[in-house]
């Protein structure tokens, strides 16, 4: 088991997803290659903390603790292991003492800093904050606070995943055009969000959460930002929690006059922001409408017959943009924490539908009608083809898009890229790369696990009407799928 999870426990590493996962191990169980003596070697490379606990007691508290290390900035996936002594161990008759869960001390910016940041925010002409990937909804929820207390423009990275600035706000964009950003904060920007304005003239802070310190050189952490500049702050703590004080001291900086100033520029980057979202839906649409009636399906035309049909739901996209054109995050509303995961942190395949079905249970749990939508690439499916069984038992609200290219086009693009710079022909470069002869029909995969499914659809105007069925299926709380034989990119 904890070797089937390897590619996923990396992909959450890398991602900073905290995650407390159980292992079992039987020293005389029946395969007795499925023991180790140390089983928590195998993912220690990619874990933040293991621990394999002799005792029940021992076991409580290794689980409280792991816990407790998983939701502490850098988080991470931890592992504990318990053996199958401590797991059928007899309790009856006997108290098993739980000693009381201390919550993690999160590190928040130093008052002195946060006096700073303050004081550069009310006095700067046209300050810029740029969001970065929080922890939480709370975070977020703090994140706006700050941006319409100081009627700052602000950067967001939510087109690239969850917990940040939403891309519809009135104050989201580059501000008014032609007039210089005089001071910039950051908040976890080290994990993504936009690149800086040009005409920036002012000084910079950034509140960056501690790096991990990641045994993998192709794994970086999420702090190590320069500090040489002489007008820039880097603050080493959690920017979620050092919000609060830090809006609290923006409030006892505000006069009337400032307070006046500050509607002012708020009302002139409301007014930036419409003109810039504006520019943005025009190219995003300009972009869905290539390839518009052709067959197979084009990427842009999948995405756009969608998204009138889900724009007044509650969505999150749980499947990565980057094999799919990237279209969910242009066409689709980025506004909630959840609305769009994000890939898959260190790449692995097999993602997409287990991801989904993750998001499957929140949206379940959540219990206020939200459904799920994955534009599933069809390599990755086949990687682990059984969750769709999973979606069916448990009944969860996913909505599948099947990109059915019918190969792991980034590979064969790549294998022909080569086989030009050779000078060799490309008639076997589908060899391991493609998924043809037989073509596989996604829609009676689903189909056998239980699913209700339709397709495979390669003539576009089938689109709308498919979805729709589909969709109806989703909002009654089942999944569904729709194959969609597409373009290659």
């Amino acid at each position: 088991g904890v070797q089937h999870a390897a590619m996923a426990v990396y992909n959450a590493y890398v991602d900073r997803t905290p995650i407390l996962m159980i292992a079992g191990l039987d020293y005389d169980g029946p395969v007795a290659a499925h023991n180790a003596t140390d089983m928590g070697v195998l993912l220690r490379g990619y874990t933040k903390w293991d621990a394999q606990p002799r005792t029940l007691d021992e076991a409580i508290g290794a689980i409280q603790r792991a816990y407790q290390i998983a939701v502490t900035p850098p988080t991470a996936p931890v592992l504990v292991t318990l053996t199958a002594d401590i797991q059928k161990e007899e309790t009856a008759g006997r108290s098993i003492a739980v000693p009381p869960f201390k919550p993690p001390q999160i590190l928040a910016a130093d008052y002195i800093a946060t006096k700073r940041i303050a004081a550069a925010l009310v006095g700067a002409r046209n300050p810029r904050i740029n969001v970065g990937r929080l922890r939480t909804s709370a975070g977020v929820r703090l994140a706006i606070e700050l941006v319409e207390l100081v009627g700052a423009q602000a950067g967001s990275s939510a087109g690239n995943g969850p917990m940040s600035f939403p891309m519809s706000h009135h104050l989201r964009g580059t501000g008014v055009e032609g007039l210089p950003v005089d001071f910039t904060l950051g908040l976890e920007t080290g994990a993504g969000g936009e690149p800086g304005v040009a005409g920036h003239t002012g000084p910079t802070a950034v509140i960056q959460g501690p790096p991990l310190l990641a045994t993998n050189f192709n794994v970086t952490g999420r702090g190590g930002l320069r500090t040489d500049a002489a007008d820039s702050l880097t603050i080493e703590a959690d920017a979620e929690t050092s919000l609060p004080g830090l809006i609290e001291e923006v409030k006892t900086l505000l006069t009337a006059d400032k307070r006046r100033l500050i509607a002012d520029r708020a009302r002139k980057n409301e007014e930036a922001h419409a003109q810039q979202r504006t520019r943005e839906w025009a190219d995003a649409v300009e972009q869905a409408r290539r390839g518009w009636k052709g067959s197979p399906v084009s990427l842009g035309r999948l995405h756009a017959e969608l998204w009138p049909l889900i724009k007044d739901e509650d969505v999150c996209c749980s499947g990565p943009a980057g094999f799919t054109g990237g279209h969910a995050p242009r066409l689709f509303a980025m506004d909630k924490p959840y609305s769009y995961l994000g890939s898959q942190g260190a790449g692995g395949m097999g993602y997409g539908a287990p991801a989904s079905v993750g998001a499957g249970l929140a949206a379940k749990q959540a219990g206020n009608g939200r459904i799920v939508v994955n534009i599933q690439t069809d390599g990755d499916l086949n990687y682990a083809p059984g969750v769709l069984w999973t979606m069916v038992h448990h009944r969860l609200p996913v909505l599948t898009v099947m990109h059915n290219n019918r190969a792991w086009h980034q590979e064969l693009m790549f294998m022909q890229f080569m086989a030009g710079v050779r000078n060799r022909g490309t008639d076997r470069m589908s060899i391991g790369t493609t998924l043809k002869d037989p073509n596989i029909d996604y829609a009676k995969m689903a189909e056998a696990y239980g699913m209700y499914a339709e397709g495979p659809i390669a003539n576009p105007e089938e689109l709308a009407p498919a979805y729709k069925r589909a969709i109806q299926r989703v909002k009654r709380g089942e999944p569904a799928l729709v194959d969609v034989v597409t373009q290659p990119r």
